[in-house]
């Protein structure tokens, strides 16, 4: 009697398939691989018509400082600086911004978001 590994090495993949052995359960729609897919065929138009710009450049992520008392009170008391940032902006694209515009070295940023919606962030220098 021959074993089941012998009986595998002699059958053919249809005779596999019979068996149940080999099964394959396609769960895309798109399961099979075509040639010129395969090979990087040109496309015939670009799918991107124009470049993406950068929304969020340096001018628009620094709207204006904030100069109410209290932010006055934490530049001359703590060498903190505050702004108001565009709400998209994270605290490393608001470093690097206040660097690039201001020459500034920051050690930290907070942020929040003000009850009017706006984000406002304070920078502490070095």
């Amino acid at each position: 009697m021959e074993s089941f590994i012998d009986q595998l090495a002699n059958t053919t993949f249809g005779q596999l398939n019979v068996w149940g052995v080999l099964h394959s359960n396609f769960t895309r729609p798109w399961f099979c691989v075509y040639a010129d897919i395969e090979e990087g065929e040109e496309s015939k138009y670009p799918r991107i018509s124009a470049t993406p710009r950068n929304k969020l450049d340096d001018y628009q992520i620094l709207k204006y400082a904030l100069t109410t008392e209290s932010a006055m009170k934490k530049i001359e008391d703590s060498n903190t600086l505050v702004f108001i940032v565009d709400l998209r902006a994270g605290k490393k694209k608001i470093k690097d911004a206040v660097k690039k515009m201001h020459d500034i070295q920051t050690k930290k940023v907070n942020t929040l978001i003000r009850p009017d919606g706006t984000k406002k962030a304070v920078l502490l220098s070095n």
